[in-house]
């Protein structure tokens, strides 16, 4: 799988055979209602059992002249940097009515330069809260059923949560 998805830069280490997956927890419901415009609160909590493969310093791989700050992939296999990470998206539903904050690193492989991907160079991965809780919220700008996806990944595993949310219209 880690080799599929660019895992640690696209490493071939044989110790990501063994790489053990994030661990994710939700608080609260599985299924939340909420009238439209009245934001979700979101927590997850994420942790990496095995820390491999281990995160590397913030900025230890950021582009130091033009050139290379907007060069994009070089490879045919998209990279990913390593190092525990979360992020919501909309799995089901229209996601241009649906605002998280903060904003969400995008959990799909977004190759382009500075495109706020795990897999777009220069592969900045932010640093995980300090007690592993990822706090966000998301609002609604239109009825309906949604389905929000939690994915935790350490740039190699995944790990993913669904939480449905039924939207109702606002009170008059």
């Amino acid at each position: 799988m880690s080799t599929e998805v660019g895992g640690n830069f696209g490493s071939l280490d044989d110790r990501l055979r063994t790489n053990m997956p994030p661990e994710l927890e939700v608080e609260g419901d599985d299924h939340r209602s909420v009238r439209v415009g009245e934001p979700v609160r979101l927590v997850a909590i994420a942790s990496d059992p095995d820390n491999y493969p281990a995160p590397r310093e913030v900025g230890s791989r950021a582009p130091r002249t033009l050139e290379a700050l907007y060069r994009g992939p070089g490879g045919s296999v998209v990279q990913s940097g390593p190092g525990l990470r979360f992020a919501w998206s909309v799995y089901r539903g229209p996601a241009s009515v649906v605002a998280f904050a903060p904003v969400q690193m995008k959990t799909w492989m977004d190759s382009r330069v500075w495109a706020n991907s795990p897999w777009s160079p220069p592969h900045v991965i932010p640093e995980p809260p300090e007690d592993g809780r990822w706090v966000s919220e998301a609002v609604f700008q239109e009825p309906g059923d949604y389905v929000l996806r939690g994915v935790a990944s350490d740039g190699s595993q995944f790990t993913y949560k669904n939480i449905f949310v039924t939207v109702t219209r606002p009170a008059l």
